[in-house]
């Protein structure tokens, strides 16, 4: 718990909430635990926030975990909280106490492999310690040594229903056989987690435009400097917003030095929301290239959080592996460059 909770306040603090953020709608896929689920209509509708976390495989023993986060908050108060955080960059100590007291799980599932079974989950996760048996589990899919299972006990989820309004409770009641049976239906494969893929020594090649339509190609665009920083960002994200001035400044600095590198920008809601991104652009003045997401980006880069940073040299060879989140000290960026100009010579 103590785990997920961490990783719900990281994502609170560093990305915006917002309802339309993680609503269930659509087909979506979970590398980390190996699951293609389509979501059913009931669930677009709801006043809670839900949230997936497909936290993996964390004890490296072929057990798989991904939860559903339900937070029962109204929408005012998500809006609310995400006006704050896009402001902010940040959550006031109250909302991260209140957020956490009415954060659950509404659905806990679960992957292993090498043909075993719950017995070998519980004993994994340890789950024995709170009071989890056997017969708490449904099997919802199986694909060649891996089986899935959800958590379905209700003693697991009492607790947590005890705390939320009787409104959330009867709502979380209602949603979870509906998201249970859309897991029956789902399509299943073996899990890998994104966060693994090494990155360093990948060559990057894409096409795509600008935020005024113009093409752009990798290749011409990391021929141009030894060393190209790109920062993924979006537009509804105030960590991504608090770090673009500086990021400015860096830039401007590395021109005026003589440094043959330069830092680039994807904007990766660019596509919908393009004069939002130059916008902020404007405000922040920031002057460097900042380009649209190509396709699969997110999926080749293992990206699950930004801001994300990479760094790729002119052939396009990515040096590092993704920095995730804001540094403490946004000079580390110019040190890292430094670090790379001295080693490509």
């Amino acid at each position: 718990m103590k785990k997920i909770l961490a990783i719900v306040l990281t994502v609170l603090t560093l990305v915006s909430v917002s309802a339309a953020s993680f609503a269930l709608e659509g087909t979506e896929s979970y590398d980390a635990i190996g699951i293609t689920v389509t979501y059913p209509e009931e669930m677009k509708d709801i006043t809670a926030m839900i949230m997936p976390i497909a936290v993996g495989d964390t004890f490296k023993d072929g057990v798989y975990r991904m939860a559903y986060e339900y937070f029962a908050l109204t929408k005012e108060e998500q809006d609310e909280m995400s006006r704050k955080n896009a402001e902010d960059g940040k959550l006031s100590e109250e909302d991260v106490a209140r957020v956490t007291e009415l954060t659950g799980f509404l659905l806990d599932v679960y992957a292993i492999d090498g043909g075993r079974g719950v017995k070998e989950i519980i004993v994994s996760q340890s789950l024995e310690e709170k009071g989890v048996t056997e017969d708490m589990f449904t099997e919802i899919g199986k694909e060649d040594d891996v089986t899935w299972y959800a958590l379905t006990g209700e003693k697991y989820y009492e607790d947590f229903l005890k705390k939320i309004s009787p409104d959330f409770a009867k709502e979380f009641s209602a949603i979870q056989p509906v998201l249970i049976e859309a897991l029956k239906e789902a399509e299943y494969f073996k899990p890998y987690n994104p966060k693994d893929i090494e990155l360093a020594g990948r060559v990057l090649s894409f096409e795509t435009t600008d935020l005024d339509g113009n093409v752009i190609k990798s290749e011409e665009l990391f021929a141009a400097h030894k060393i190209t920083m790109l920062n993924i960002w979006a537009t509804w994200c105030g960590p991504c917003k608090a770090e673009m001035e500086e990021l400015g400044e860096i830039d401007r600095r590395l021109a005026e030095e003589g440094k043959d590198a330069v830092i680039v920008g994807i904007c990766d809601d660019a596509g919908e929301n393009p004069e939002g991104c130059k916008e902020i652009l404007a405000e922040k003045k920031d002057d460097y290239l900042n380009i649209l997401p190509y396709d699969g980006m997110l999926e080749e880069l293992g990206i699950t959080s930004i801001p994300t940073t990479i760094f790729v040299d002119s052939k396009g060879t990515i040096l590092t592996n993704a920095l995730s989140g804001v540094p403490e000290d946004i000079s580390l960026y110019e040190v890292i460059i430094d670090a790379l100009l001295a080693s490509a010579g």
